[in-house]
C-alpha cells in the first residue's frame, strides 16, 4: 500500500487486495477486543501501540486530507478498514488518544 502511494497511478487492484488483507488480519484483533479494553488485559500494553499506530492510517478523518499532506490525503481515500470492526475502530481512537497530535485528529472524526 505504501508503493501505492507514492505511484503516480495507484493500482486499484493493488489496494483493494490490501484493504482485503487488513480486513481479514484485524479480524483476530476484533475478536480479541470482545474480551476487554485492549489487546492483553484491561491496560494499554506496547502491544496495542505497535498495532493500533498502523491501524490510525485506515481512520483519518477527512481534516487530515489536505493539499499539504499527501500522504494522509492518500490513506484517507484508499486504505479502509472495512465492515464488522468496529471494535478495532474504537480501540484504535482510544490508543491513539495518547498520541497528542494524531489523537486531536481522531477525536475530531
Amino acid at each position: 500500500m505504501f508503493g501505492e502511494a507514492f505511484s503516480p497511478e495507484p493500482d486499484a487492484d493493488v489496494i483493494a487486495r490490501a484493504n482485503q488483507m487488513l480486513n481479514e488480519r484485524t479480524a483476530t484483533i476484533e475478536d480479541r477486543l470482545g474480551h476487554g479494553d485492549y489487546l492483553v488485559g484491561d491496560n494499554l500494553t506496547a502491544a496495542d501501540i505497535a498495532c493500533a499506530a498502523p491501524l490510525y492510517l485506515a481512520d483519518l478523518p477527512a481534516e487530515a486530507a489536505t493539499e499539504d499532506n499527501p500522504m494522509d490525503t492518500f490513506f484517507h481515500k484508499n486504505l479502509i478498514l472495512g465492515e464488522g470492526r468496529p471494535q478495532t475502530t474504537e480501540w484504535v481512537r482510544r490508543v491513539m488518544a495518547y498520541d497528542p497530535v494524531r489523537g486531536q485528529r481522531l477525536a475530531v472524526a
